[in-house]
Order: structure tokens, then C-alpha cells, then sequence
């Protein structure tokens, strides 16, 4: 399949998913599905605009769609806390990361052009990835039964997603940016990323519905009144 129309399908799926997903989150107010929705627009966004804008890393524009993808990972992992009501960073550290985020771009792209631009931006979205990943893994050691498997199967599409991040980071350290966008390497991390949109999208929702059975369990065994 055409790169251009992987990366296209790609962008919808995140486009309908993160559509859903704020959709959903303004019926469950501070579940965090907010923070996914969004994040997921972001980087649908960054993914339309990048194939705008092709792989020159020296336009000034690619620095607002990488700023949305590193966002949008930062977004992703807020809203996972936020979903178990589990403390988040303040705002002004989010800020303060996609600002040093902002400066070594601007630095990768001033020493090594568009392979220093796509090697720190694949290797910094690697990282949050994993992050990300651990982060469901831990949770769901700390969740009741029925939230474990979805919390286990959130952390291996974001594992997958980060192995093969990092992956492309290391490939673009070895042969460039010339098969950024060919080649069976290309076909396979965006045809993953895609289905990876996908099943994460269903995988939030299974989250919610476990939680809602859970609230309804919960008020089915105490009085409404005295919460007895």
C-alpha cells in the first residue's frame, strides 16, 4: 500500500477515535478521556500535516507538528492518571517540557538537519511511550479484577508502539531519512500504529464500561440515602 495512504488511514482512525473519546468525556467529567481524545487529535493532526509538508526537517512548521505529537503523548499519560483520580503533574511542568522539547529540536535540526529532527523525535515519543506503558502495567496491579486486562493489554499496544519507535529512531541513526516514509520497516510501524489507534480506542472504552459496572455494583449493595 502507498505510504501516503497508510499514514492518511492512520490519521482518520486517530481522528474518529479521539473524536469518540471527547465525545465520552464530557459525560464522565475528570476521567481523563478529555486528555485522550485530544492527544489523539493532536497527533492525527501532526500525521495530516506531515504529509503536507513531506520530511524536510528544516521548515519551521515541523516544529509545531512534533510539539503536537510530544504533547499529545504527555496527554496521554495525564489522562491515564487522571482516569484512577491518581495525582497529575501541574500544568507548567507540561509546558516546561515541550519548551526544552522546542530548544533541542531547534538544536538536532541546527547540527544534523532532518535526521537529527526525526531521530529525537521518534526517540523522545519512544520514551514517553514505554513511560506510558510501565504506567499500565503498575496500574493494573493496583486495580480490581475486572480492570486488569484492559490496564494489561493498554501496556503491550503502547510497549509495541514504543519498541518500534525506538526502532525507527535507531534505523534513522543507521541509514538517515531516506526510507522514512518506504520500505517494509515504513509499512510495518505505520500499519502497527494504526491498528494500535484502533484497538486503543476500544480498549479506553472496555475501561469505561468496567468502571461504570463497577459504580453500578457498588450502589446496588448500599443504600442510596445513608450510602450504607
Amino acid at each position: 500500500m502507498d505510504p501516503v495512504t497508510v499514514i492518511l488511514i492512520l490519521g482518520l482512525h486517530l481522528c474518529s477515535s479521539g473524536a469518540l473519546m471527547l465525545l465520552v468525556g464530557r459525560s464522565m467529567p475528570g476521567s481523563g478521556l478529555g486528555h485522550w481524545g485530544s492527544g489523539g487529535l493532536l497527533v492525527a493532526g501532526a500525521y495530516i500535516g506531515r504529509v503536507a509538508l513531506g520530511a524536510n526537517g528544516a521548515a519551521p512548521a515541523v516544529l509545531l507538528l512534533d510539539l503536537a505529537m510530544v504533547s499529545a503523548a504527555l496527554l496521554f499519560t495525564r489522562g491515564l492518571r487522571a482516569f484512577f483520580r491518581r495525582t497529575t503533574v501541574q500544568v507548567e511542568w507540561y509546558v516546561a517540557i515541550v519548551a526544552g522539547y522546542a530548544l533541542l529540536h531547534l538544536w538536532a535540526v541546527a547540527w544534523l538537519g532532518a535526521q537529527g529532527r526525526h531521530v529525537l523525535l521518534n526517540g523522545t515519543l519512544g520514551v514517553a511511550y514505554a513511560v506510558l506503558s510501565v504506567a499500565a502495567w503498575v496500574e493494573s496491579r493496583r486495580q480490581v479484577a475486572r480492570l486488569r486486562l484492559p490496564l494489561r493489554v493498554l501496556g503491550a499496544l503502547m510497549g509495541g508502539q514504543a519498541l518500534l519507535t525506538l526502532g525507527r529512531a535507531g534505523r534513522i541513526v543507521l541509514v538517515g531519512t531516506e526510507q522514512l516514509f518506504t520500505g517494509l520497516h515504513a509499512q510495518v510501524y505505520y500499519g502497527f500504529s494504526s491498528v494500535t489507534a484502533l484497538l486503543l480506542a476500544l480498549t479506553l472504552l472496555w475501561m469505561v464500561f468496567e468502571r461504570l459496572h463497577e459504580r453500578l455494583a457498588e450502589q446496588a449493595t448500599h443504600d442510596a440515602l445513608t450510602g450504607l
